[in-house]
């Protein structure tokens, strides 16, 4: 488990994954910013879910974003 004070071990795999998003594409109003990053947080916790299983396989990623407008060019 990571954490504080976690040291990987010569066998662990540690997944990192990253999204960006255009300032544009971030809304600005309260409330619609609430729904968009609890929609964000949704997204984290489905792949973390995803890939937390120590026992399943390593899987190459094979899907392709296809909402490419929420993509940070930069």
């Amino acid at each position: 488990m990571l954490g504080p004070g976690y040291a990987p071990g010569p066998g662990d795999l540690v997944r990192l994954r990253w999204w960006t998003f255009r300032a544009d594409r971030v809304p600005t109003d309260p409330a619609r910013f609430a729904d968009w990053l609890y929609d964000r947080w949704h997204h984290l916790d489905t792949w973390i879910a995803a890939t937390t299983d120590p026992a399943a396989p390593h899987r190459p990623h094979t899907h392709t974003h296809t909402h490419t407008q929420d993509l940070d060019p930069a």
